[in-house]
């Protein structure tokens, strides 16, 4: 069988004798056709069959290759149409950023196919750009060969079209811009909120563009910290959630908020507004003289023995104490809750917390039990926490995204209880300290309660 080629003719076909071809320079084509050859008289049709041709160097060459060619970036090859004869080696291709080139197949009809590099233009894309004020063309960074039409222009929610130049050549170019994240300044943050025990979180009224995230949420002395949304008015920013710090008032007991505290007549213990003795200098029941000056904000941990007693009258279940910098709830006549910082601003700035083993309120000496839920979740620049020799409970999310935090130390021996996530999602390499006596114990507490992939226990 014989391949195509442009100068075949039936001549290349020799006859027996007596028989020649009708029309010796006739050119075949690919395929089978039926051909005339003659004796004298006689016309007999045979058939020839001619396989398709391999196209040479220089006839490769001279196809004409398409042009002009040009597709999103990240965009599949498909979308790119050919003409006639043309299709491209592997559609699924996605196109790629500026200039490349692509395995094409042309197809003749009298030759095999062939597989030719056509160039194609990835035009670039602008996804999901998150607003900013005065965000420009400029701003988003175009590849090498480049540059914005009108790099000034201003740009907006939703789509905005103008012109990028590549080659000498324009382009239509589309950004796709979406809301922004808000930073809030500390200014614009609500302080001094508060209110009563089992009311309602809508009861708390906050400024113009804030609301509550559940308004339904009762208020609880357990917690302190709620969750709001700010809107922005403009509506160029995404809603911001925040947690915001809310004193809760006992009912029935006004003496626990920060402005009685101070008031002799509804502060019999005579503590000051940070839960220190004041600096009054009279002698308490006991005949002890009271502690001098208000304790500063830096940690501070009571030296007195667990097992000290005292004549002094023991809070209230339920009271909400400050002492150094940090905040407690009486949970029992011996025991109180550590529920986090007293202010909320610490979250932004301390890097080192020490929770004691005891506690001074009022007078009286408190074993430090309990660490409360959400008591130092997403703490910004914590990096080392030292937990004290009373405490038996974690709450949930106690330390939950305190995204520096890399080293625990884990003093006491009586842990039973650890809330679900903890020690998740703290630093990428994080090693929590227990006493050697309760390592197996407490990996298999903790197990579940911490990041396993980051977190080793020591």
């Amino acid at each position: 069988m014989k391949k195509y080629s442009a100068d075949l003719t039936l001549s290349d076909y020799e006859l027996p004798d007596p028989w020649t071809w009708e029309n010796p320079d006739q050119n075949l084509s690919v395929g089978t056709n039926n051909y005339i050859a003659i004796s004298g008289n006689y016309k007999y049709e045979i058939s020839i069959t001619v396989a398709k041709g391999k196209m040479t160097a220089e006839q490769i060459s001279q196809i004409e290759k398409p042009s002009n060619l040009f597709a999103n970036e990240g965009e599949k090859l498909r979308r790119v149409t050919l003409p006639d004869n043309w299709v491209w080696k592997d559609g699924s291709e996605l196109v790629k950023k500026s200039n490349n080139k692509y395995d094409a197949i042309y197809k003749d009809g009298n030759y095999e196919s062939v597989t030719i590099e056509l160039d194609v233009i990835g035009v670039p894309v602008f996804e999901n750009v998150k607003y900013k004020h005065n965000l420009k063309y400029s701003d988003q960074e175009l590849p090498q060969g480049w540059t914005w039409k009108n790099p000034d222009t201003t740009l907006t929610l939703g789509d905005n079209y103008t012109s990028a130049i590549y080659d000498d050549k324009e382009y239509n170019l589309s950004v796709y811009v979406i809301k922004g994240d808000y930073t809030l300044s500390q200014a614009e943050i609500p302080s001094d909120l508060s209110g009563k025990e089992s009311s309602k979180l809508s009861s708390v009224k906050l400024p113009e563009d804030w609301s509550w995230k559940d308004p339904d949420t009762k208020l609880s002395l357990e917690t302190s910290l709620y969750a709001a949304i700010y809107k922005d008015p403009s509506g160029f920013y995404n809603d911001v959630e925040i947690e915001l710090e809310v004193i809760v008032i006992k009912n029935n007991d006004e003496s626990t908020s920060s402005g009685t505290e101070n008031n002799p007549a509804t502060n019999p213990d005579n503590t000051s507004g940070d839960g220190s003795t004041s600096n009054a200098g009279s002698n308490s029941g006991n005949g002890e003289t009271s502690n001098t000056g208000g304790n500063s904000d830096n940690e501070k941990e009571v030296n007195k023995s667990e097992n000290e007693t005292t004549t002094s009258k023991s809070l209230a279940v339920g009271t909400i104490k400050t002492y150094g910098i940090f905040k407690y709830k009486v949970i029992s006549k011996t025991g109180v809750s550590i529920l986090g910082f007293k202010k909320a601003s610490y979250k932004k700035t301390k890097k080192t917390i020490s929770i004691p083993k005891t506690v001074k309120l009022a007078g009286k000496t408190y074993k430090v039990t309990k660490i409360a839920n959400k008591a130092f979740t997403k703490c910004k620049k914590l990096k080392k926490a030292t937990i004290g020799a009373n405490v038996t409970q974690i709450g949930t999310k106690a330390f939950f995204k305190s995204q520096k935090l890399s080293r625990i130390i884990i003093k006491t021996k009586k842990l039973k209880k650890v809330g679900a996530s903890a020690f998740k999602k703290l630093w990428k390499s994080v090693k929590i300290k227990v006493p050697a006596s309760k390592k197996n114990k407490y990996k298999s507490l903790l197990k579940k309660k911490i990041n396993k992939d980051t977190t080793k226990i020591i």
